[in-house]
Formats: structure tokens, sequence, C-alpha cells
């Protein structure tokens, strides 16, 4: 059975109604969708600190938690990071500590996962990208990983472009992977094999040893981050729960983004998701399909 942790924080009266936050209206509805991002993220905290793994806000949610103390208005999703050794032990243990509604996702887990990063999700919701996906698509958080960098020029860029050449085999052969029977799937479990194969690659220089690290599984992009920035952590306010902070984040967000404290309002990162906190996604998924086959 689950190991019971400490009951998640209850949002505070008033939280649900619609406000202007920096000229921005917030909605209801979109307030229901943070809060449950709030709670998986609470959740992965509690696992992390009872195993004594380390997380941080990372990104745009690292921005919000500074700059307005909870969410960028116009954001829509809660991205966090883990050095990769304890990421590697959060996955040995995650699904212990949960139980329904919650669940951790990643391309171990879930053969139409098509994304290089886990997600800590929560069924009976909705965040559909792309209708035609078979894979689970519910409100999710962003489990990112850091791993370790080539500090000399010229083997980093080597290092750069042996990843981003297996980061593209494996965006193009993933989808024709999830074409596959289930039955032709065990038989060639390709994204398996690729995953590995990319892995390879990125664990080649160890966390441990590394005076920079990054997370490039996304794009050719890679902001490099010097490890001991991470090496204190603080907590701050974020909506009506506290997130873990590295203590350097001024370095961390000026390298990356420059002025992060003048706000920008950009599309959110996953521009196009369909939320809805309320149902599941199968259910929403298939009257999506069907508008469009009306259309």
């Amino acid at each position: 059975m689950t190991n019971k942790m400490n009951a998640l924080t209850t949002p505070p009266e008033g939280f649900f109604n619609e406000e202007i936050r920096s000229d921005y209206v917030v909605t209801s509805e979109m307030k229901k969708v943070w809060s449950i991002e709030i709670e998986l993220a609470e959740k992965l905290i509690q696992i992390c600190d009872k195993h004594d793994l380390k997380c941080w806000a990372d990104g745009g949610t690292l921005i919000g938690a500074i700059r307005h103390g909870g969410f960028i208005p116009w954001d829509d999703d809660i991205d966090m990071v883990m050095m990769r050794d304890d990421y590697d032990r959060l996955v040995q243990v995650i699904n212990d500590e949960l139980e329904e509604p919650y669940f951790f996702e990643c391309i171990k887990t879930d053969r139409y996962h098509k994304y290089k990063t886990a997600k800590l999700m929560k069924s009976g919701t909705t965040a559909i990208l792309d209708p035609k996906s078979k894979g689970k698509q519910c409100i999710f958080i962003d489990v990112f990983v850091y791993d370790g960098m080539p500090h000399r020029l010229k083997r980093l860029n080597q290092h750069l472009m042996k990843i981003k050449f297996k980061r593209e085999v494996f965006n193009l052969v993933s989808k024709f992977s999830c074409l596959l029977s289930d039955k032709m799937y065990k038989r060639f479990p390709l994204n398996l094999k690729l995953n590995h194969w990319f892995e390879r690659t990125l664990r080649k220089y160890p966390v441990k040893d590394a005076y920079l690290v990054a997370r490039p599984t996304l794009s050719s992009k890679v902001p490099l981050r010097r490890k001991g920035a991470y090496d204190e952590t603080a907590y701050v306010d974020f909506e009506y729960i506290k997130l873990p902070i590295p203590t350097c984040y001024d370095e961390l967000l000026t390298s990356q983004f420059g002025d992060y404290m003048t706000p920008m309002k950009l599309a959110p990162t996953h521009g196009g998701l369909y939320l809805d906190p309320n149902r599941n996604y199968d259910v929403v998924r298939k009257e999506l399909l069907k508008k469009r086959k009306e259309h």
C-alpha cells in the first residue's frame, strides 16, 4: 500500500475567483487548472523530501515564483528540474508512493509517451495537444533532467552534436513506433531501445564530476548551467504553497532570459493545449475528433 504523506494544501477561499493580474485576465477555469498543477508539484516535493532527493522550479515557473509569487499570469504549466542521479532514484521509488488519481509517466512506462521528459499527471483531467495521439493526455507537470556536460569547448560541441543527431533520430522513429500494433511493438519496442541508446549519450558525463549541466533533450538551444548554482536550496511562495528554488536563481535566470523581471506577454509554451480540469481526457479527445470530422 502507498506510504501515507502529509495532506496536500487546500486552495484558500477565493482562489478560484476570476481576477486580473498584470493586465491579464486569469479565468476561474484556469485557476482550477493551476490548482491541479500545484497539487502535482506539492506531491512531487513531498516524495522528493521523503527520499532525500532535490528538485527545483525551473524556467517560467522559476520566473513566476520570483516575479509574481506564483504563476506568470499567462502561463499554463509548472516545470520542475532534477539532477540525473536524483531523477534515477525518483523513478525507482515514485510508483510505490503514488495512488489514484496520480501517476508518473515517461517513455519507459507508456509506449505512446512521445516526450523525452517525464510527467506527473492526474487522471480524470484533460490536457490535449494532439487529439490523434493515443497517449494519456491529462493535466501534468514536467519533470526535466540535468545531465553533466564536458567543460572543454571542443568536446562540448562534439557532445551536443551527437545529442542533436540522436534526438532527431529518436523523434523520427518514435512517430513510426506509435503506428505499430501492440503485438508488433512487443517484438520490436523501438521507443525503449532508442531511449536507451539516446540516454547512453546523455549520461556520458556524470553529474557528480561535472562543472556544467544542461537539459538538452528538447531542442538545439541548450542553456548551460553551473552545477554549483544548485548547491543550496530556498523555499519561496508560489500561490498558496512553497516551491524549492536554487538560491543562485538570479545567475541562472539572467543567463537564460536577460531582464527576467520585466514581463513579456508571450504565448504559453504549450500553445493550442486544450485544458479541462473536470473531465477525463479520453472523453474530451473523442469529442474533439468528432468535431474535426464534422468540419
